[in-house]
């Protein structure tokens, strides 16, 4: 019921935060403009919120120009490369990272210096961003922003390295912009960069930054006094409490029956202190102050408590992830980093036992956790005491034999039997309690021996996860090799494959639409695009290679005199093709039916398949690339 309970309290899940390095690398800019207009002075701006980054400006270059339009292409020489640094976050139980979309916009600066958007593409980063080294090839199509652009895109490369990760609270995790001057920090993963008046939320911010970059909890508490409820008797002078070594933080609540109950265990390890070696902080989970107050008079509450809706608890509350209550952490009050997590537990493993809650008093109260390699120093100290007690008993023993001696001769002579049995019944009692003492020091040595072996194992367990580690760093740099291998290997193949010359190409509408025409093919990626001539650089029309569902041969009946047509069937339509023989027919259909499997076999790769390619099928390949030129 306590839990469920504490379950509706607003409880606020850690976020992760990723940092990678982004590298763009501008190559050119295609585009088509309304005639008239002359783009010489244009540039890229990468921006995202109020911050932005503009490129250098490529230099211009017509290609083509009519009575309407001119097309050309803006290119940067050198290439120019933009290095940024962002950091993409997600929460520990989701896959995907959350989004981050930065704009691309073209821009044209006229000669009074009026700036002009003509283009614009947002691009969600979280979509490119994986762990390692990654270069992606990337041809943006803008969405035109003025009436003088009839297309643009920006042909560019992008490049993603992977640095580190940590929390989203961690100060060397928060977003920066420092590839730009005047950057402000990045809060949150939708630029926080607001001035509402919102003092609860700068005070919580303000609250938990400072908590993370080190300062010392009681400092914390020390300047929120208002925060406070302080029990009957507590100094209100709290700078003695800066030279605990530990904080137990207590989260608990007085509605809680299971809780009330584990007061009672943390009382008594309370009291076992030394000095203020360590100190307890009830950090209370109840409904509001007044519930607070009348548990601490009712349960006799002797600790220092948080307000259940003051900041610091609510930030204590986040930044430990507590889920269920009662709950004892031991932290540092430094650094704020755990000693102990499952302070509960390993009090409730005690079982009352007197010694066991002073070792773990002792242990905390050097800021010490209950582990093997600590708890080992304290039981040898306790072994040692025991072993003192333990001579004293042998040389009490010893003495009451002595005197048992001189006592019996002195009861020989007063005949006194009685006495005698009586005195013979004390050293029988004291000779089992040395055996006792004995067994329970050789019971203390095996455990000794005990502890050790199991340090032992687990330093040679975190030797051989430690090489695991290495082997795993090795294994994905193999893999990142691998990669940027396989895209060299694909580029190169790719321009090795061209398929060109003259087919006959039949029409399919209009009064002189079926008639046939000679047009100059050339494939280009997952195109066959067909002109008047070589040197025309005016596209007649295309073939979409990804598309094509069949290339059938005409029958007998319906072929021409040379017995060289064929059909290129795609979703949209049916392309009536002939060549000047069957021979140079045949090269034609082998020729696209290799584009075709080509391309769709290249699609499925980059799903998942990244096995490098074999030396016989680039063989293949390159031969086929070289047979197919027409």
């Amino acid at each position: 019921m306590a839990l469920a309970k504490f379950r509706n309290m607003k409880i606020k899940k850690t976020k992760r935060a990723f940092k990678f390095k982004l590298t763009t690398f501008y190559e050119r800019i295609e585009c088509e403009f309304q005639k008239g207009f002359e783009p010489n002075n244009l540039s890229i701006r990468w921006s995202r919120g109020n911050r932005e980054v503009v490129s250098n400006t490529p230099s211009w270059t017509a290609d083509f120009e009519d009575e309407s339009a001119v097309k050309g292409r803006a290119k940067f020489e050198p290439v120019n490369a933009v290095e940024l640094l962002i950091t993409l976050y997600k929460y520990p139980k989701t896959v995907e990272y959350n989004d981050k979309y930065y704009k691309y916009s073209v821009e044209h600066t006229a000669l009074n210096g009026k700036k002009t958007s003509l283009g614009v593409f947002e691009l969600n980063v979280a979509d490119y961003a994986e762990i390692g080294q990654h270069r992606h090839e990337l041809a943006l199509i803008c969405k035109a922003a003025s009436k003088k652009v009839f297309s643009m895109k920006i042909v560019m490369r992008l490049e993603v390295e992977f640095l580190k990760s940590g929390c989203a609270q961690d100060d060397d995790m928060i977003s920066t912009w420092s590839a730009l001057p005047g950057g402000e920090t990045d809060y949150s993963d939708d630029e926080y960069n607001s001035d509402d008046g919102n003092d609860n939320r700068k005070r919580a911010m303000s609250t938990d930054l400072s908590y993370v970059l080190g300062e010392s909890l009681f400092s914390l508490i020390s300047k929120n006094r208002e925060e406070l409820v302080l029990p009957d008797g507590f100094p209100e002078d709290l700078s003695g409490m800066h030279h605990s070594k530990s904080i137990a933080l207590l989260f608990s609540a007085n509605w809680s029956d299971t809780c009330v109950n584990f007061l009672q265990t943390v009382d008594k390890l309370y009291t076992m202190r030394e000095g203020r070696t360590f100190e307890i902080v009830y950090v209370s989970c109840d409904y509001d102050d007044e519930s607070l107050i009348q548990g601490m008079k009712k349960h006799s509450i002797i600790y220092l408590s948080l307000r259940p809706k003051s900041v610091i608890a609510e930030n204590l509350r986040d930044h430990y992830e507590v889920s269920s209550i009662p709950q004892l952490l031991i932290v540092n009050p430094e650094t704020g980093r755990v000693i102990e997590r499952e302070g509960k537990k390993v009090l409730e493993k005690c079982h009352g036992s007197i010694e066991e809650q002073k070792i773990l008093a002792t242990l905390w109260g050097k800021g010490k956790s209950s582990q093997s390699s600590h708890r080992l120093a304290v039981v040898k100290e306790s072994i040692l005491g025991s072993s003192v007690s333990l001579s004293s008993t042998l040389d009490g023993i010893s003495e009451s034999g002595q005197n048992y001696s001189k006592r019996k001769g002195s009861l020989k002579q007063q005949n006194t039997e009685q006495v005698i049995g009586h005195l013979e019944h004390m050293l029988k009692q004291k000779e089992q309690e040395l055996r006792e003492s004995q067994d329970q020091l050789q019971a203390a040595q095996e455990e000794i021996l005990s502890l050790i072996s199991e340090n032992e194992a687990l330093q040679a367990k975190n030797f051989e996860m430690s090489d695991q580690v290495r082997q795993l760093k090795i294994i994905v740099k193999d893999f990142g090799d691998q990669n940027r291998a396989m895209a060299d290997e694909k580029q190169q193949l790719v321009a090795a494959m061209e398929v060109k010359g003259w087919l006959f190409k039949r029409g399919i509408s209009g009064p002189t639409g079926r008639l046939w025409r000679k047009r100059y093919f050339q494939n280009n990626g997952f195109f066959l695009s067909y002109y008047k001539s070589p040197s025309t650089q005016v596209e007649q029309g295309s073939i979409d290679l990804k598309k094509v569902n069949e290339i059938s041969i005409l029958p007998k009946e319906k072929q021409d005199k040379n017995s060289a047509s064929f059909n290129i069937i795609t979703e949209q339509r049916v392309y009536e093709l002939q060549a000047r023989n069957p021979e140079e027919m045949s090269s034609w259909i082998r020729a696209v039916n290799y584009l075709m499997n080509y391309h769709k076999e290249n699609m499925l790769q980059s799903y998942g398949n990244h096995c490098a390619m074999s030396p016989s099928r680039q063989l293949n390949i390159q031969n086929a690339a070289d047979s197919i030129h027409i």
